[in-house]
């Protein structure tokens, strides 16, 4: 596995369109798939994912659970599951940090397993309670 955990946002930009990313977190997944190393998610994330296709904001091919499957069963994607220790984490990010439950989630998330968190969101960037890139 690799050092990084991707926010669901930069999963998203992963697989659907690489332009909007930024060159470190394209050179980190290009890195990545080169080498064949695996990129954690939060379980979460398949939640999001579920939730932004079910609202349109993203097209998928074929129902909404065959494209969380392909992305569960993806050799590059690890999926890390929330455990008592990640929703404990989530408690002592601190008031700085967004208070959406999937954010505190993911960011936790990376904090137990000490993964860099590859994250566009400003909010979560400037917060300092997660190492990112």
């Amino acid at each position: 596995m690799s050092p990084y955990l991707l926010d669901t946002q930069i999963l998203v930009r992963w697989r659907e369109d690489w332009r909007k990313l930024s060159r470190p977190q394209a050179r980190v997944i290009a890195d990545a798939e080169r080498r064949g190393l695996q990129l954690a998610i939060s379980a979460i994330t398949l939640c999001e994912l579920a939730s932004i296709a079910g609202r349109g904001l993203i097209q998928v091919q074929d129902s909404v659970e065959a494209w969380l499957l392909d992305i569960e069963n993806n050799p590059l994607i690890l999926v890390l599951p929330i455990t008592v220790g990640i929703a404990a984490e989530t408690l002592i990010l601190g008031g700085s940090f967004p208070r959406d439950p999937a954010d505190r989630i993911i960011a936790a998330t990376a904090r137990r397993h000490g993964l860099k968190l590859l994250t566009a969101d400003e909010r979560i960037r400037e917060s300092g309670a997660v190492s990112i890139i």
